[in-house]
């Protein structure tokens, strides 16, 4: 958090346009006092501790403290680019008065025009893409935010931003999407601590996404399409990566392969990618058991 709150208070935009909130989830470490010390050279730095830990309710707290006119949440580990806190005020003032919703692809949509504006759920949906799940996409009009009825909707799927930002283009029904990359995200280790399938696949898919299809918020092929990219570009990658035999992620895994199933087992291009894993994991047993054998 030190090397964040370094990053923006360094970045040219910051002045009195922006403010920093930090929602304290009840931490061990010495958060408070590194706050504290930036606090003494800046007035714009908001400080807010729970008195436990609240999980994902703590997005919304965070949220609930910025008195800003737009709210953008940022992980801690990011880095924002040089120059880009002052773009980023830019496309805020630029859309202050009609105020669709803001999505900040982050370079993930490497076909986007620089802006691309979109109508509707479904065509936020087919654009977006799971990348709604990310932090650092996430944005909303502080009006916007207070307006909603139930923030804390989707705090049990550990994707209460995904929930916000539907919220937020049904009423709407404009978002402007920026392909741009304004955010460096360093290789964060020893992620993990949740089970990877069941929130973007048992969640994502089937608790946000699946009801917006069912109620015709979202076409049929937009949603069957959406699951292919997931797998694809999302569960395959992470899969290979959580293999590596250098691997220290975290993630659980039990009940993994029942949802899958559940969601998959129509789809012959799943099978594939199951026995391409296999042959990953015996490969990696295999060199594991070689090395052993050769160091014995």
């Amino acid at each position: 958090m030190k090397k964040a709150l370094e990053n923006i208070t360094n970045q040219a935009g910051f002045d009195h346009r922006v403010e920093i909130v930090i929602s304290d989830n009840c931490s061990t470490d010495n958060t408070r006092e590194v706050v504290m010390d930036f606090q003494r050279r800046f007035s714009n730095i908001v400080y807010h501790r729970n008195d436990q830990n609240l999980l994902d309710k703590n997005f919304i707290i965070a949220l609930s403290h910025g008195r800003g006119e737009y709210l953008k949440m940022l992980n801690d580990t990011a880095v924002i680019k040089p120059g880009a806190l002052e773009e980023i005020l830019g496309i805020i003032q630029a859309n202050i008065e009609r105020r669709p919703v803001l999505f900040f692809a982050n370079g993930t949509g490497k076909s986007y025009e620089e802006i691309k504006r979109i109508k509707g759920l479904n065509q936020f949906v087919k654009e977006a893409s799971f990348y709604v799940t990310w932090i650092l996409t996430f944005g909303i009009w502080k009006d916007h935010f207070n307006e909603i009825e139930n923030q804390y909707e989707g705090i049990e799927l550990s994707l209460v931003q995904s929930v916000l930002l539907f919220k937020c283009v049904i009423k709407c029904q404009h978002a402007n999407l920026y392909s741009k990359e304004y955010f460096q995200v360093p290789e964060v280790r020893n992620k993990g601590g949740y089970n990877l399938v069941n929130v973007f696949v048992g969640n994502y898919l089937g608790k946000i996404l699946l009801p917006y299809y069912q109620h015709g918020e979202i076409s049929g092929f937009t949603y069957r399409h959406e699951k292919l990219k997931l797998l694809r570009y999302f569960l395959l990658p992470w899969g290979i990566e959580i293999l590596k035999s250098d691997s220290d992620y975290r993630f659980a895994v039990k009940g993994s392969m029942k949802t899958l199933l559940v969601y998959y087992w129509k789809y012959p291009i799943f099978y594939l990618l199951l026995i391409y894993l296999t042959y990953r994991v015996s490969r990696n047993w295999l060199s594991g058991h070689l090395q052993k054998k050769k160091s014995g």
